[in-house]
């Protein structure tokens, strides 16, 4: 595995300057590697996914051997069978399906008068939801099921639960900036926002809950902290939230994994974190993200005297989707090392290392520039040096590896290369 590590350093830079002279062109892999090309097209048997992969002793695990899984992000309604198929035939193993609340619950529920309500979840969407897992499964994909916001709504949650009947602060929250962020700082504080949550999140287990193949569900996609501040009580203040989501899903899915994580995506307050509840759940496994510059550092404030400490991004983060317009490539180019990665990475691996909860890197991506080939040749070789599952940001997105009909971008044959390592 360490060979990998190394690999990253000499084929990457020679691949950079390949593409900067304009040798690499879409559809031209004739200068990567010839297990590159082997795997984007293979012939592979159609077969089924079996068994259920659990989380413990800091791994995935398929019954008694370790698994490590390798995939790609998915978003609901997303793929044929034959689109599965393919991603499997890049020696993938893993998807992980973002589902959106939004679309399960446009409808607001009915008060019962009773202090129980009565919702109306979209059956078409729980069978598209369904529909998806299936048709991966069957391609011999394991599913995460990962509840996320939705950009057809102004706070990409339901509209309605913004109305003061629906929150615990009997207030409408106005549709602006300062609205938005009021909104998500007052939901961890809202027992029945957080309610209505949890009856989403148990709605869709129940739906999968004798489909083979789900490793499990991630409760919800980067907490938002809004206005609080960047502190241990506001880590434990989500975390606290997650777990009892955690234990709602479980209730009605026993088998399957919980994910969760701190707070956006890079962890912020691991390192400090209390995650005896998670230990105590069990089979519960920690998201992240990896956007991470590489440069230097852990990618989290590392001044001790500072009250962000460990709380925050470290000043040169440098985000790589960073233009503040979320749109088109970064200001900067990726300039990142493997040995920057695995830096960042192995700060999170040693946070979890005590609690024995495996690692899985949910996403990680870029909108595409000189630095596109760096960035993932120096993020999958760092995660394949540590033996990390991981998943590839969203296939078909703006940050991911495919083009709009699915084919491989020029850097997605790094990425299909790592995953046939």
């Amino acid at each position: 595995m360490r060979a990998v590590l190394w690999r990253a350093r000499v084929v990457v830079p020679l691949v950079v300057a390949a593409a900067v002279a304009g040798v690499l062109t879409p559809g031209d892999g004739t200068r990567l590697t010839a297990r590159s090309l082997a795997a984007a097209s293979p012939s592979v048997p159609r077969t089924p996914v079996t068994g259920q992969v659990t989380a413990h002793d800091g791994r995935f695990w398929l019954g008694d051997q370790p698994i490590t899984l390798q995939g790609t992000n998915l978003v609901v309604p997303c793929c044929t069978s034959s689109q599965f198929d393919t991603i499997r035939s890049w020696g993938m193993n893993f998807v992980r399906l973002h589902f959106q609340w939004s679309k399960l619950e446009p409808t607001a529920p009915v008060a019962n008068g009773d202090g129980t309500w009565t919702h109306s979840y979209d059956q078409g969407y729980l069978s598209q939801i369904a529909s998806a897992v299936t048709a991966a499964t069957q391609s011999g994909l394991y599913v995460l099921v990962s509840s996320h916001g939705c950009q057809c709504t102004y706070f990409g949650y339901p509209d309605w639960l913004y109305q003061s009947p629906y929150n615990s602060h009997a207030f409408t929250y106005p549709q602006t900036t300062t609205g938005f962020a009021l909104a998500q700082t007052d939901f961890w504080s809202d027992p029945l926002r957080q309610q209505f949550m949890n009856g989403a999140l148990d709605a869709v287990a129940t739906q999968l809950s004798a489909i083979q193949g789900v490793i499990g569900y991630e409760v919800m996609n980067e907490p938002q902290q809004g206005n609080l501040v960047n502190s241990a009580a506001t880590t434990a203040t989500i975390l606290s939230w997650e777990l009892q989501a955690g234990q709602s899903i479980r209730t009605v899915d026993p088998a399957r994994v919980v994910f969760f994580t701190t707070r956006f995506g890079y962890a912020p307050g691991l390192p400090a974190a209390d995650l005896s509840g998670f230990v105590q759940l069990g089979n519960t496994a920690f998201d992240l993200h990896d956007y991470f510059g590489g440069r230097w550092g852990t990618g989290l404030e590392e001044g001790p005297t500072n009250p962000a400490y460990e709380q925050a991004l470290e000043a040169m983060y440098n985000h790589v989707l960073g233009t503040g317009t979320g749109t088109g490539p970064p200001s900067y180019s990726y300039i990142g090392t493997a040995y920057g990665q695995v830096r960042f990475l192995q700060n999170v691996l040693n946070s979890l290392g005590q609690w024995q909860i495996p690692l899985v890197v949910g996403e990680f991506g870029d909108r595409g520039d000189a630095g596109v080939y760096l960035f993932f040749g120096s993020v999958t070789a760092a995660l394949n040096h540590l033996g990390l599952s991981w998943a590839a940001s969203t296939y078909n997105g703006p940050e991911g590896f495919t083009n709009a009909d699915g084919t491989l971008k020029p850097w997605g044959y790094l990425v299909v290369d790592a995953a046939t390592q």
